[in-house]
């Protein structure tokens, strides 16, 4: 009896000292991660659009100042042209290319008007890596709309109608505080 009251007090102590590393873990993680901070903007920031949670950073590279994965363009200088809007996710914005000019709406636009034989058509890249259809549908009624695009192409990934992998929106305080966190932001 006395060794099984000994026993249950040792694995409470356990317990107690898992907690206490994984706490410290993520605090020393924190700290280092402030203190050994890269300059260099993250890609995703907070969004003031609660449906959107986060999106593109402005001023990382190769984000223009509408927040799209594109080259910076006056809205006049495409007025005339056929706007065609691209919507989607990590495929969209094309994550796995370095180049702007390498994703696959740039492609699209190129090839539209190499058949034209000028310059006809501009395509807009809406691509946000992680959003997911509802996200999809925001961008389309609060950020697309201001372009008048002729056509919409949504690319759909399998995994479009899941819930969303980060913070839901009604949880506003955790959610900032997660994209705030520099360490919990890079151990992802």
């Amino acid at each position: 009896m006395k060794l099984y009251q000994h026993f249950k007090m040792t694995m409470g102590d356990a317990i107690m000292v898992v907690c206490i590393i994984v706490v410290s873990f993520f605090v020393i993680g924190e700290i280092a991660a402030r203190i050994f901070k890269v300059d260099s903007p993250t890609m995703v920031v907070v969004s003031e659009n609660e449906k959107l949670v986060y999106e593109l950073n402005k001023n990382y590279e190769g984000i223009n100042v509408f927040g799209m994965r594109d080259r910076d363009f006056n809205i006049e200088e495409i007025k005339d042209l056929y706007r065609i809007a691209v919507i989607g996710d990590s495929y969209t914005y094309s994550i796995n290319v370095n180049n702007v000019e390498d994703t696959f709406p740039s492609h699209l636009e190129k090839t539209l008007n190499y058949h034209a034989g000028r310059r006809i058509v501009k395509v807009l890249n809406f691509g946000v890596p992680g959003y997911n259809t509802a996200q999809e549908l925001e961008v389309l009624q609060s950020k697309v709309a201001i372009f008048k695009p002729q056509l919409v192409i949504l690319q759909y990934c399998i995994n479009d109608t899941h819930v969303c992998n980060y913070i839901q929106p009604q949880n506003k305080k955790l959610n900032t505080f997660i994209y705030k966190s520099n360490f919990l932001v890079r151990l992802w």
